[in-house]
């Protein structure tokens, strides 16, 4: 061999763990050469049997870097067109990849398998324009510290099944055509102006009162100026 040569052949055997390969060249009589290292800014191996373009340095055979698989009739981008950009992380084209088109311009992140984001610092996400957000399957999040929410504009919820809040020891309970409210200790009411209407309306308790105009439910009283006459309305 020359020196400086790049030559094409087919990997023979893979060192996983070193990022290494041998490389078997049939039109130098099956020639193999020593584990030579893949360009290290990624980390994806090829197969055996699989294409790869090697420079050889100035020792020939037994030493040189790997370019990684060269596009070929055996070996075909899955698509191609002037403006894309696509990584495919899989040896598989379409199970997991990125792309980007720039005619539109338009990215996409793709997987068949599950994703897991990890991050250690603090995430911040703009989106200038509408975001829409759809789950097929079932939906967690859990928050271990504070959360705010602000909406500037309008906002609607949509439950189709039962909808449950728990506050500490409050429930909320919205389940088709009833709602429940269960406070451990204490429900309160505040407006200026509240209404209660219904068909029946059903208040139970064991105390209590309910004082309207300054008339208690409860103690107001009535006089009556002689027997068989009318009372006064309730007075206290």
């Amino acid at each position: 061999m020359t020196r400086h040569e790049v030559r094409v052949g087919k990997v023979s055997a893979i060192d996983y763990e070193r990022g290494m390969i041998q490389v078997v060249y049939h039109d130098k009589d099956d020639e193999v050469t020593r584990y030579i290292p893949l360009l290290s800014h990624e980390y994806m191996m090829p197969p055996v049997g699989a294409l790869v373009a090697v420079a050889h340095l100035t020792n020939g055979s037994e030493a040189g870097v790997v370019f990684w698989r060269p596009w070929s009739d055996k070996n075909v981008p899955p698509e191609g067109y002037e403006g894309l950009y696509r990584k495919d992380f899989d040896l598989e084209p379409w199970k997991c990849y990125i792309r980007y088109d720039a005619n539109i311009p338009e990215s996409l992140y793709h997987t068949e398998g599950d994703d897991y984001v990890e991050i250690v610092g603090k995430q911040e996400t703009l989106v200038k324009k509408d975001r829409k957000d759809t789950t097929e399957g079932n939906n967690e999040e859990h928050v271990t510290g504070n959360r705010t929410v602000t909406i500037q504009g309008n906002a609607g919820v949509t439950v189709k099944g039962k909808l449950t809040l728990k506050v500490g020891s409050c429930t909320v309970t919205i389940d088709g055509g009833t709602v429940t409210v269960d406070a451990a200790s204490k429900l309160a009411m505040t407006a200026p102006n509240i209404t209660i209407d219904g068909n029946t309306v059903n208040i139970t308790g064991v105390s209590g009162d309910c004082v309207i105009s300054g008339v208690s439910l409860v103690h107001h009283v009535h006089t009556c100026p002689a027997a068989g006459a009318p009372t006064s309305p309730p007075l206290g």
